[in-house]
């Protein structure tokens, strides 16, 4: 969902619009997706940014070298994300975006470093 509505979409604030020549399948695959999670997912499932799967193939897919502003270990005890290193990373934990991140801001964030390594580009 998220790359399709990145590709064929615009945002301003909160407001997204289509681009003008979304074709009509793309359209109906957003609606559709859209009204899947609603329905299933409402109320399940954090606010969270999927990005990544459980697991990483190379160190460019790796999770934890990319921006993050929610870590918290199973206890939900709060760990900043801009310090954390691999000694916290933990079962149950999380480490994830939360929310709608401003381009300028995610390209400040992507130009620190992250687990003490720098963001892949």
């Amino acid at each position: 969902m998220n790359a399709l509505l990145d590709t064929w979409t615009t945002r301003k604030g909160s407001n997204i619009k289509y681009d003008p020549d979304i074709p009509v399948k793309v359209r109906e695959t957003i609606k559709s997706g859209i009204s899947y999670l609603q329905s299933h997912l409402k109320n399940r499932m954090k606010e969270y940014n999927s990005f990544f799967s459980g697991s990483w193939k190379s160190d460019e897919t790796n999770p934890y070298i990319y921006p993050a502003n929610v870590h918290v270990d199973k206890n939900n005890k709060n760990i900043d994300p801009s310090t954390s290193t691999f000694t916290d990373v933990k079962p149950g934990m999380n480490y994830v975006m939360k929310g709608f991140i401003e381009a300028n801001e995610y390209k400040k964030m992507t130009s620190e470093k992250w687990f003490d390594h720098n963001v892949p580009t």
